[in-house]
């Protein structure tokens, strides 16, 4: 169970509400949830082996609490006739029971499922993301093994960082395309023998220390490059993925006024936003790297 501090002194409600909201979620008797099977088997495995010892700031959850309390208002609502909110689903795959809680299912003309999202703009700005889709999806898979017959999916989302005077919406309804019940059926099973052979509990010949690395996209890495800078400039005219590369193109522009800079590669999600960080051995061997 996650331990929250006040680092900013905010309010004690606002401490509570995070305790609160933290404390209700509830995957329910299963194996895997829905976004534990999307995720990472390591950030599962580690929030499990530690979750005595997970500590988090309350200042960096305010967005996740908004979102939180915008989600679970919408869910108490009513809603239409012959629609439900927020009924926990599960199924079998692969051995393990994958549970899912569908946010909005409406049965009219067309049986719609809609997903409910708080983010930031830049979440949509190439269209659906890819994990919002698998989500979705697999509810949708749920659904219908369930007799419920989904035609629609849409994502209701709300911005956080929307501005109305610059024209930018401030919510809105997007449609998510369907994959065919063969595509996700074989995702799920190939998401759950993931996790169940990275999972020491699961998996006998391995133990904490063989559970793979998170995949770069989940850790938000971006690799070592090499920026073309000049002189009286604070962005790099172009970057390049190697030095020899950045050298050549400093001299195809006369050399002088104009110099490498070197940036090392990151990995955001795991130093900034990783609640399992402290206790990831990958992590931990590359801040060790930094140091020495």
């Amino acid at each position: 169970m996650t331990t929250f501090i006040n680092s900013k002194g905010l309010p004690t409600p606002v401490l509570q509400l995070c305790e609160t909201i933290n404390n209700a979620y509830d995957k329910g008797e299963c194996d895997i949830s829905t976004t534990e099977l999307i995720g990472e088997p390591l950030q599962r495995i580690l929030k499990r082996e530690y979750a005595e010892e997970l500590v988090e700031d309350i200042a960096d959850y305010q967005h996740r609490m908004i979102g939180s309390v915008l989600h679970d208002a919408l869910c108490m609502m009513d809603g239409d006739k012959n629609s439900y909110s927020e009924q926990r689903l599960f199924i079998d795959v692969g051995g393990w029971i994958v549970s899912g809680e569908p946010d909005y299912y409406i049965k009219l003309k067309s049986n719609k499922l809609i997903d409910y999202k708080y983010t930031a703009k830049y979440k949509t700005k190439d269209g659906v993301p890819e994990e919002w889709q698998k989500q979705i999806n697999i509810y949708a898979h749920m659904l219908i093994q369930h007799n419920k017959p989904v035609d629609v999916m849409q994502f209701c989302v709300w911005y956080r960082d929307a501005y109305a005077k610059r024209g930018d919406a401030l919510v809105e309804l997007i449609e998510c395309p369907a994959y065919t019940q063969e595509q996700v059926a074989d995702y799920l099973l190939k998401r759950v023998k993931y996790h169940q052979v990275s999972d020491p509990d699961w998996n006998e010949l391995i133990d904490l220390d063989c559970v793979p690395e998170c995949s770069e996209k989940a850790r938000y890495h971006v690799p070592k490059k090499f920026a073309l800078m000049k002189t009286g400039r604070k962005s790099a005219i172009k970057l390049y993925d190697s030095r020899e590369d950045a050298e050549a193109n400093k001299e195809k522009n006369g050399g002088k006024g104009f110099y490498i800079q070197e940036r090392d590669e990151t990995n955001d999600m795991c130093t900034t936003y990783c609640i399992v960080a402290e206790h990831c051995q990958y992590e931990q061997a590359r801040r060790g790297d930094e140091k020495t």
